[in-house]
């Protein structure tokens, strides 16, 4: 587990070193978010218990393998947004994914959505750390109208892990699931 932790935190590190916009795809995101956040966050702390109370059972593993890397990517990607749109003195951060080049969620979904002068835009301005590039940035985030898109994503991915929690099997604390969704689900930090 800590060697995944530090593969997932050296790719998010690496990715912004200096930002290649052009590298940061869906699938890198996915990979960054499940080795530095959901296998330790969600996984890891269930896989133990199972392995505490003897389960053999590996269908069990993967469903809660499965189950934690959805759980991970809403929480990371909620991280994600909260650093840029969150209200610092509720997140108890200011946010600096913008000025450290980190392939975000957000990020990652303008350069789904931009226009050819949007992405150049965001090539020019990402990765820089003064004020007029970030704001720059978060113009382009609120043009694309990111905020609502994020939004959306959040109550889908709710919607999609509650039906996962709904269909583990029976051998698993169900209500502990739904207790760590109900957390997550709209947080403001």
């Amino acid at each position: 587990m800590v060697l995944k932790t530090i593969m997932g935190q050296n790719m998010d590190e690496r990715s912004s070193v200096s930002p290649n916009l052009g590298s940061f795809t869906p699938a890198l995101y996915e990979q960054i978010v499940a080795n530095k956040t959901s296998l330790y966050t969600f996984y890891a702390p269930a896989a133990m218990a199972l392995i505490m109370a003897r389960v053999k059972d590996e269908s069990l593993f993967d469903a809660v393998l499965k189950l934690s890397l959805r759980i991970g990517f809403l929480f990371q990607a909620q991280d994600d947004f909260l650093d840029c749109f969150g209200i610092p003195a509720v997140t108890g951060k200011v946010g600096m994914d913008i000025q450290d080049g980190k392939c975000s969620w957000l990020i990652v979904a303008a350069l789904r959505k931009s226009s050819p002068s949007q992405r150049n835009i965001l090539e020019g301005n990402f990765g820089l750390k003064c004020d007029n590039a970030v704001n720059r940035v978060k113009q382009v985030y609120r043009e694309l109208e990111l905020e609502s898109d994020f939004r959306e994503f959040e109550r889908k991915s709710y919607k999609e892990i509650m039906q996962m929690i709904v269909d583990l099997p029976p051998r698993l604390p169900k209500n502990t699931y739904f207790d760590i969704l109900d957390s997550l689900y709209q947080r403001e930090k």
